[in-house]
């Protein structure tokens, strides 16, 4: 068993790096630094910074740090204005080391970034496991995830306890959670509602 879900993550994690790589944009400048005046990560899960000035109307995105690579979690448009503005965004702690960061791409194409922005959890990890009847993928607790099918492409991206594979189709998948790569094998099930399913 163990040997499986190994070799399921490690075809996942090809396909993962192949699908993201898809997402970068072509001809973008270099980055420059995006100066906050503070900039902090409570532990109730709100990522924090306060802009002293504002020139631009193009939103703030938030990063956080998962597996490999910096994902999108949110945006928040610009107050404006040459006062101090303050913003929070919520987020979905994993366990050990967070990471954040705030981005925004200027209207020359160039992108700014802040500082990282790191909170170490307590939580403990997070397990998975696929239901009996082959219908869910159960976490241990709340935990950021993300699928990707066979052909690399994501399917189901959020924040929860479980999610409903019912109707995914046969075959091995990527699942990234609590800042982690696994996997499964969906299989076909026949007679889900009745007392004796059949898996195949």
């Amino acid at each position: 068993m163990k040997t499986m879900i190994k070799r399921i993550a490690m075809i996942a994690f090809f396909f993962f790096n192949k699908a993201e790589a898809n997402n970068i944009g072509s001809g973008t400048i270099a980055s420059a630094m995006l100066e906050t005046s503070s900039q902090h990560v409570s532990k109730d899960g709100m990522v924090n910074w306060t802009m002293e000035t504002e020139f631009s109307a193009l939103p703030y995105v938030v990063e956080q740090y998962i597996f490999d690579r910096w994902v999108k979690i949110g945006e928040i448009k610009p107050m404006g204005g040459p006062n101090s503005n303050s913003y929070s965004y919520p987020a979905v702690f994993h366990s050990g080391e967070n990471k954040f960061r705030i981005k925004q791409r200027n209207p020359d194409r160039s992108i700014k970034y802040s500082e990282e922005m790191v909170y170490f959890s307590k939580k403990s990890p997070v397990c998975y496991q696929v239901s009996k009847n082959n219908q869910y993928i159960e976490f241990s607790r709340e935990t950021f995830y993300v699928i990707y099918n066979p052909y690399g492409e994501v399917i189901a991206r959020g924040t929860g306890e479980s999610v409903d594979i019912s109707k995914y189709e046969k075959g091995n998948y990527c699942l990234i959670y609590d800042g982690q790569l696994g996997g499964f094998r969906k299989k076909n099930v026949l007679m889900k509602n009745s007392f004796c399913p059949i898996v195949l």
